[in-house]
């Protein structure tokens, strides 16, 4: 049987049309480095790729978050260290500040000191990494601390995934990292001997220890830590005579050489001596497990005087001051602080969390 020409050459014609598309995807194959080009060419295939792309951006993702995260950490770890170094520096300086031998101008300077490291801290406190603070928390862009101290911040933290399962925080909220640990008394003082015209107990919480000192008219306090309450006073350099006034300044009382006696016997002495006067003293364990004692005219009309100047009426900025840091454990501080020109009390422990 005869093969019709034109049978043939359309035979001829289509095998060479599949051998050019060949040769086209081969082409293209070769040049892209790819065998699938399109769905149509290989669906499972295309599937499978489809997958593997998707596992490879998030594969990606995972590295690039946790790049960041050690980044951000590192930076976090390295600005955390400046303010512990910084808080250390005022802390030494505190238990200078604390030497009687300090003179007004010393004070003057240590507090100028405090105020521009405090400065320093808040700085450190609203640190940002671009736009992103990094003590605010999930609120990246909120700026977390105030001038006074105040947490404005996130109460989340930020976190990012670094893995299938696996998160890490990078920017926790500032009142977690930070603990409000410094306050300021809102009244302001021309000096540190003047009145401070208000009576009221002061009460400072660190964990479970509670600080409280009474101050205003009429209230003394031995501004010296004394470890054994049955040793003699003057083993502690505690020494002078305790006077008795009136309201018109007569002396109606004294204790001469009263560091022949311990401090409970003082406690006893002041109460036999000053008693009929509604003088009345009381040993103060405070929290440290030192003692001191605390005296109280219960009318507010006599006036005690201390030789020795380290019985002091707490009635003053600077009196307070002494009489709260003798009270207070050694990580609980008062100071006093300049403030245009005027004086401020100001508590402070530990600005950073341990």
């Amino acid at each position: 049987m005869k093969v019709p020409d034109n049978l043939i050459y359309s035979v001829f014609q289509y095998q060479d049309e599949r051998i050019r598309e060949e040769l086209v995807r081969k082409t293209v194959e070769i040049a892209t480095g790819k065998r699938v080009q399109d769905i149509s060419d290989d669906p499972v295939a295309t599937f499978n790729i489809m997958t593997l792309k998707t596992d490879i951006a998030r594969l990606s993702q995972f590295s690039r978050n946790r790049l960041f995260a050690d980044t951000s950490l590192t930076y976090i770890d390295s600005t955390l260290s400046k303010m512990a170094d910084r808080v250390k520096m005022l802390y030494a300086k505190t238990l200078q500040a604390r030497n009687d031998t300090n003179s007004p101008d010393s004070l003057k300077a240590t507090g100028e000191l405090f105020a521009k490291a405090l400065g320093f801290l808040l700085g450190r406190a609203n640190e940002r990494i671009g736009e992103n603070y990094v003590f605010s928390g999930a609120a990246l862009t909120t700026k977390p601390f105030t001038d006074s101290f105040t947490y404005a911040g996130s109460l989340e933290s930020f976190a990012v995934q670094i893995g299938e399962s696996r998160s890490v925080e990078v920017f926790m909220p500032g009142n977690e990292v930070f603990s409000t640990n410094v306050y300021q008394m809102d009244t302001t003082y021309p000096s540190p001997s003047a009145s401070l015209g208000v009576s009221g107990t002061m009460n400072v919480t660190l964990g479970n220890t509670t600080t409280s000192v009474d101050y205003g008219r009429g209230i003394w306090y031995l501004t010296e830590k004394v470890e054994n309450p049955d040793e003699p006073l003057f083993t502690y350099g505690i020494d002078g005579d305790l006077i008795l006034y009136d309201g018109g300044m007569n002396e109606i009382g004294r204790i001469p050489d009263y560091g022949r006696y311990s401090l409970s016997e003082l406690v006893d002495t002041v109460n036999t001596t000053f008693g009929s006067a509604n003088i009345t003293a009381s040993l103060i364990t405070s929290p440290d497990g030192t003692y001191t004692v605390r005296i109280e005219d219960s009318d507010t009309n006599n006036y005690i005087e201390d030789t020795s100047k380290k019985i002091l009426e707490s009635y003053t900025p600077e009196n307070l001051t002494k009489a709260f840091n003798t009270l207070a454990p050694a990580n609980v501080i008062a100071y006093l602080h300049r403030i245009e020109g005027h004086l401020a009390m100001k508590r402070y422990y530990r600005f950073l969390k341990g």
